[in-house]
C-alpha cells in the first residue's frame, strides 16, 4: 500500500489506513516504537503490560467463585493428612 509523507508542524506525518490500524490493535493514543533498520523504517505497536493489584483481585472473588480449599484430593498411597 502506498502512502505519502505529509507535514506535520516540522516534522513529516503518515497516516495509517484504517485496515492495518485495526489489524495491528492500533487505535487513537496508541504508543509505537520507531526504528531505522537497514535504511527501513520499522514502527512496531508497544503492548501494554497489564498490572493487577491483590486488592481489586480480592474484590472480585464472591461465594460462588471462591475455591473450596481442597486442592488435593483423596489419598491415593500411603499419606498422612
Amino acid at each position: 500500500m502506498k502512502i505519502t509523507a505529509q507535514l506535520w508542524g516540522n516534522s513529516l506525518g503518515f497516516r495509517i489506513p484504517a485496515p492495518i490500524a485495526r489489524d495491528t490493535k492500533l487505535t487513537h493514543g496508541s504508543e509505537v516504537d520507531l526504528q531505522v533498520e537497514a535504511g527501513r523504517i520499522v514502527l512496531t505497536p508497544m503492548r501494554q503490560i497489564k498490572h493487577y493489584e491483590l486488592k481489586s483481585l480480592l474484590a472480585k472473588v464472591t461465594a460462588t467463585n471462591i475455591p473450596s480449599g481442597d486442592f488435593w484430593g483423596a489419598p491415593v498411597g500411603k499419606e498422612v493428612w
